[in-house]
Formats: structure tokens, C-alpha cells, sequence
């Protein structure tokens, strides 16, 4: 999504089928698809949360469709954090 590589409304998607793909591939120290998630989601917050929104960059640069993206992102991250912490 930072990268304009792939739109925000194709994000859930993308969110149920990652934590498995993780799980799987942590064969030498295994875990549960909980605790995958947890971290997943946890890491996602804590390093993404805060760069998705556009400070710094100059409006004449933003078009209207990409500004939308970065703010459905940062709303999509935002309320993975929200979930997990419930």
C-alpha cells in the first residue's frame, strides 16, 4: 500500500490469509496463529500507524485518489490495533 502496489479496499483480504502464511512458514520455532496475529498485527501498528498518513508532503503532489488510499490504510491499521487491544 505505501508503495501504491496494492489498494486499501484489497487489505481485509489480504489480512485473513497472511497471519497463516506467517504460521506456516515458522517451522524451526512454531506458534500458535494467535500469538502469529498478535505479532502481526502488534508490528503493523507500531512501524506502519504512523507513517500511512501524509504528513510532509507537498498537497500540490496528492491527488485526491491517493490521498483516499493512505487515509483508508491508516483506518485500516488503526482499527487492527484497536481490535487487538480489546
Amino acid at each position: 500500500m505505501h508503495a501504491q502496489q496494492l489498494p486499501a479496499a484489497d487489505l481485509p483480504t489480504l489480512h485473513r490469509v497472511l497471519p497463516a502464511a506467517y504460521q506456516q512458514g515458522m517451522t524451526a520455532e512454531p506458534a500458535s496463529l494467535a500469538d502469529v496475529r498478535s505479532g502481526y498485527i502488534g508490528s503493523m501498528v507500531v512501524r506502519a500507524a504512523f507513517t500511512s498518513l501524509l504528513f510532509g508532503e507537498p498537497l500540490s503532489s496528492l491527488t485526491d485518489e491517493y490521498f483516499d488510499q493512505r487515509v483508508a490504510l491508516t483506518r485500516f491499521i488503526a482499527d487492527l490495533g484497536l481490535e487487538q487491544s480489546t
